[in-house]
């Protein structure tokens, strides 16, 4: 695939937005300071940062088949995920439990895997299980036929765009919302699709 620079330029973005939502912590803790209000414009402002990251996953993970195998792509994609967030969590783990900042009461193995897979050690972590369900979905996306592809992935944007209004209209009408929802684009997969279709 050739390379496009300009999603390089929106790695780096990304990446400096991801640094000021995690500096931005008093955003969490209402305040009716001024500096709350500046809080609440950087979280605002920078919150399209794992959105970005996600989309540019599409961008260029969805046509991996071309390149590789889909066992190939697995092993890639969670060596360089799946090895940094279990070795960074443990640590985490180690740091927590050194300063007994962790209750170790009734501390079991079920307690370990909750800290780690639901990102209680860190909750800045939480990204991780949403990328990787999203690399487990990439095969089902990149069998799509080339020549079908971008309508098909056209048809769910739209149809997630048409329902999002509908759901706007629905609250605007005080109508209770029906869960009328596109399964093909549950959870974060609707940015694979975008990513792929404006961005490749």
């Amino acid at each position: 695939m050739k390379r496009k620079v300009y999603l390089d330029y929106l790695n780096v973005l990304s990446a400096f937005a991801v640094v000021m939502l995690h500096t931005n912590n008093v955003f969490w803790t209402f305040s009716y300071n001024r500096y709350w209000l500046t809080a609440n414009i950087i979280e605002s402002v920078f919150y399209f940062a794992v959105p970005i990251f996600f989309m540019i996953s599409g961008a260029t993970l969805i046509d991996y088949s071309k390149r590789y195998s889909t066992k190939t792509f697995l092993k890639k994609r969670f060596s360089k995920t799946l090895i940094p967030f279990l070795f960074w969590s443990v640590l985490a783990l180690v740091y927590l439990l050194h300063y007994h900042k962790i209750d170790i009461t009734n501390f079991s193995l079920i307690t370990l895997l909750d800290l780690i897979l639901n990102s209680k050690l860190f909750p800045i972590y939480w990204f991780f299980m949403p990328l990787f369900g999203l690399y487990l979905s990439m095969p089902l996306l990149s069998a799509v036929d080339d020549e079908k592809k971008k309508s098909i992935f056209k048809y769910i944007i739209m149809s997630v765009f048409l329902l999002s209004v509908l759901q706007l209209i629905c609250g605007i009408i005080k109508l209770p919302y029906f869960n009328l929802n596109v399964a093909s684009a549950s959870g974060y997969v609707i940015y694979l699709l975008i990513g792929y279709y404006y961005m490749f």
